[in-house]
């Protein structure tokens, strides 16, 4: 179970056990939690894994042909630059996108996505009699076509191999798109040609706590939709655990194999059939404040192709692909994920409207405040109902006060006989909770709020670097519950629950916090309106 899953149960049973606590049942046992089910392995597939072991080939060495020479291509998205050692990707910006790392705005570094001193694609070719490793091989640089607006660029490697067989790559780019055509094609009959994403992904935000649980490899494979975070990718190869190493490799019908951080989206997307992923590490560097995650995909042809996506987590656009590439989109579990994208479309329309993400996240506060209103009357209207009933119900506690079943079904047929619902006062957070994850999850990954600015707030995916959002928000959370109707004996919660949920939002994405403060302002205003609404009609003449 993910952190923030985790994080938001527990918000939610907080809220709801406390809300239950002294809305006139506290005497009913509550009923036992249902046991957790264990989690599917990671392993079990719906497909047949080859477990043949290949048998053991030498790696022979590739002779040096040249010096090292680089050539870059720019489109309208991206500023690539790329070497003949290994016929690799040196350099991936993204012209669309700032690093956070450092200064925004005006002089600010655009996002690189390869980390220093990386290179991001490399090959490996088996044949019959050796393994050649075209990592650190200096290619010649064949052919270099610049984009032009009728076509394509092409920048095209090639390399001898001491067998006299020849190998050949292409890279293909094109304007508005953050996709990189590869092919590759070795002469000969080859058993296998493997590509690794061999560089990870650069960190191009502030590191946080918790930043690189947003690291990971992830894959189709046989249909299936795999994850390995980075931190429990690095444990499982670092302990050597044959059968759990074993997890991070599979033989079989692959889609797509990619490597993410938080925002960003480096993924394999092959053209022909491929049949093997693994997941590694890459090795630590100096220079490097983490470790990273690689992927290698290989097909058993003479000629591999692939789409080589290298951009923003963007829904729609991974969408697009038919794949199941959105799936690297975290939206919260499966029955909020259809909540999650109906608000993701929503709020993205209304920045087409207005142009800031916090004013957009006060409009859809407003929105959700006009939708919940005929909930929230009807439960402001039974909390008054079962104001009145106090007396009533307080003659039964004495009454009663040692037959809690008794007590329990007395209580029920005065709220049966009156057409009161003991929980209706519960039924607006009830509704509010699957909406409250759907932000929390869209707020934690969507890309178009990354560094989203709103008053003295730099990012709203973040939290609110001065704290004052979430006190606000227990302010008014406070201020709410004095509209509220609540026994008498239970006006300690009304102090304690604003604490919790302080100390709970504390850390949250500020959009998020920001969401909930203003509807709980507007929740005042209404909660106002409706008691002067009341104490009007009382003292008006019949």
């Amino acid at each position: 179970m993910k952190p923030e899953t985790r994080t938001l149960i527990a918000i939610f049973l907080i809220v709801l056990i406390s809300i239950v606590s002294y809305r006139f049942l506290p005497r009913q046992q509550a009923p036992r939690p249902a046991e957790t089910a264990p989690e599917e392995s990671i392993s079990t597939l719906d497909y047949e894994i080859d477990e043949t072991v290949p048998p053991e080939i030498a790696e022979a060495p590739v002779q040096v042909s040249q010096e090292e020479d680089s050539v870059s291509i720019e489109t309208d998205l991206l500023r690539v630059s790329l070497s003949t050692v290994g016929g690799s990707i040196t350099s991936l910006v993204l012209k669309e996108y700032e690093d956070l790392t450092g200064s925004k705005g005006e002089g600010a570094q655009l996002a690189e996505l390869i980390p220093p001193g990386r290179r991001a694609v490399s090959s490996t070719v088996r044949t019959k009699e050796s393994t050649y490793d075209l990592g650190e091989v200096n290619f010649t640089l064949e052919r270099v076509v610049p984009l032009s607006d009728t076509g394509a660029a092409e920048v095209v490697f090639s390399v001898l191999l001491p067998d006299g067989k020849s190998f050949r790559r292409t890279y293909t780019f094109k304007d508005s798109e953050y996709t990189i055509g590869l092919r590759e094609v070795c002469s000969g009959d080859p058993r296998e040609l493997r590509v690794k994403w061999q560089a990870g992904l650069r960190q191009t935000e502030k590191a946080q706590r918790g930043y690189l649980n947003y690291f990971s490899a992830m894959a189709m494979v046989g249909g299936l939709y795999k994850q390995w975070p980075l931190p429990k990718a690095v444990k499982t190869i670092r302990d050597g655990d044959a059968m759990k190493v074993r997890e991070l490799e599979y033989v079989g019908r692959v889609d797509w194999g990619a490597v993410k951080t938080k925002y960003f989206l480096a993924c394999f997307i092959p053209r022909k059939e491929v049949r093997y992923f693994r997941v590694d590490t890459v090795p630590y560097a100096e220079k490097e404040e983490s470790s990273n995650l690689s992927v290698t995909l290989g097909t058993e042809t003479s000629v591999a192709e692939y789409d080589i996506y290298v951009g923003p987590l963007q829904y729609d656009r991974l969408r697009s692909f038919g794949l199941g590439l959105d799936r690297a989109v975290y939206l919260g579990p499966g029955w909020v994920s259809g909540i999650s994208r109906l608000i993701l479309r929503i709020l993205v329309w209304l920045h087409r409207l207005v142009r800031n993400y916090g004013v957009v996240i006060i409009i859809f506060s407003c929105i959700m405040m006009v939708v919940f209103y005929p909930l929230t009357f009807r439960s402001l209207r039974s909390m008054r109902e079962m104001q009145k009933l106090q007396p009533k119900i307080n003659a039964l506690r004495e009454k009663y006060k040692n037959e809690s079943q008794k007590l329990n079904a007395e209580m029920m047929s005065i709220y049966k006989k009156e057409g009161i619902n003991p929980l209706g006062g519960c039924l607006p957070l009830l509704f509010q909770m699957p909406v409250f994850w759907a932000l929390f999850a869209i707020l934690r990954s969507m890309i178009e709020l990354r560094g989203a600015q709103f008053l003295w707030i730099g990012d709203l995916s973040e939290r609110d670097p001065f704290f004052i959002l979430p006190v606000l928000m227990a302010g008014s959370m406070f201020i709410q519950q004095r509209f509220t109707p609540t026994d008498p004996r239970q006006k300690a919660m009304t102090v304690m629950m604003p604490l919790v949920m302080l100390f709970i939002f504390w850390s949250f994405p500020a959009g998020l916090v920001l969401y909930w403060l203003v509807y709980n302002v507007l929740s005042v205003v209404q909660h106002y309106l409706l008691h002067r609404r009341k104490e009007e009609s009382k003292g008006a003449p019949a």
